[in-house]
């Protein structure tokens, strides 16, 4: 069992918004490991550098939740 960092975002309702996050995380060479993006704008990432995720989506000023996740793997 693993506790990961979920971070979420409020996306704006434009062309791109989305775009812009997932470019930045990949010029600082940061890797989504799951996400869900919903209807209404909201964007859970699940990074594999969460502290630096959020330093960079705070820098672009994007709302930003950080909450604490449980991973569980059942084996089939």
């Amino acid at each position: 069992m693993a506790i990961r960092t979920e971070l979420t975002l409020v996306l704006e309702n434009k062309p791109g918004a989305a775009a812009r996050v997932f470019k930045g995380l990949a010029d600082d060479r940061i890797n989504i490991v799951a996400m869900q993006l919903e209807h209404t704008g909201l964007l859970r990432l699940v990074v594999d550098n969460p502290l630096h995720a959020a330093e960079l989506m705070r820098e672009r000023k994007l709302t930003l939740g950080l909450t604490a996740d449980v991973k569980v793997v059942i084996p089939e």
